[in-house]
């Protein structure tokens, strides 16, 4: 007896778990190549990064953090995400990712105003 749930919410709770859900998850470093990229970053100018993909739609969090670039990937796999908020000086403070995914990995550029850096990910 399926009670007042019903199938529905069983099936989604089995995708969940399973992992089946249709979401792809790439975790990574970013190196900082010019400038500095702020908090999250190490001392050597690098910090963990997450992409999550589901369908077209694309999350990229640049220091495991927060703060999230949203965007799409085309069908040939190009990523292109980002986030613009007002920084303390009240303008625009954007943030870029775009790159591209091959296989199990996905690679490209993060890009503010006060930094550049390279970003490697593989498939979780």
């Amino acid at each position: 007896m399926m009670g007042r749930l019903g199938k529905g919410f069983v099936f989604g709770a089995v995708l969940v778990v399973c992992g089946c859900s249709g979401t792809e998850r790439y975790v990574g470093s970013v190196t900082t190549e010019q400038g500095a990229c702020g908090p999250g970053f190490d001392a050597g100018g690098k910090a963990n990064a997450v992409l999550t993909v589901r369908g077209k739609a694309v999350q990229f969090a640049p220091t495991d953090g927060v703060i999230l670039l949203t965007g799409d990937m085309t069908d040939a796999g190009h990523v292109v995400v980002q986030n613009s908020a007002p920084g303390a000086d009240r303008k625009l403070f954007q943030q870029v990712f775009e790159g591209d995914r091959k296989g199990d990995a996905v690679t490209g550029r993060f890009a503010t105003p006060r930094c550049r850096a390279n970003v490697v990910l593989s498939r979780r």
